[in-house]
């Protein structure tokens, strides 16, 4: 690796893009794939003349893609549960240690009152994990 200044940021992220190019990608890693609707999502966003909202509104998109690609990775059980029209659905339920992000913050506009209400409802387990306001970590 040839040396960087690091007074401008160009020259960081040249040394930085190119520090892992001798060395085998690990075998975790996981790339989304490049659909035309993730490489719409990047232009927008990577143009300057995008407007604040739309460079939000992409963005967002563009992580709930991400998030929703890193949840498959995760061990899941089929479960079935009975709706309110006496039908059953097959759906699929976490099956492993719990994870539980601490930074993910109560939707203001969640049907549930107080900052961590516990799950309620027969379809829900009673065992899943809640955040306390004290310290905003999971508990069960």
């Amino acid at each position: 690796m040839t040396e960087a200044c690091l007074c401008c940021c160009c020259c960081y992220r040249a040394a930085l893009a190119s520090a892992h190019q001798s060395q085998p990608l690990p075998e975790t890693l996981s790339v989304l794939e490049s659909s035309p609707q993730v490489k719409g999502m990047h232009t927008i966003i990577r143009n300057k003349e995008t407007s604040r909202d739309e460079f939000i509104f992409y963005s967002k998109r563009l992580m709930r893609l991400l998030i929703e690609h890193a949840l498959s990775f995760l061990p899941f059980q089929t479960f079935t549960v009975q709706t309110p029209q006496d039908q059953d659905y097959e759906g699929r339920t976490f099956h492993g240690k719990r994870a539980c992000p601490s930074c993910v913050p109560e939707r203001p506009w969640s049907r549930r009152s107080g900052p961590c209400a516990k799950t309620s409802g027969s379809a829900r387990s009673s065992s899943r994990p809640t955040r306390t306001p004290e310290n905003q970590s999971c508990t069960t």
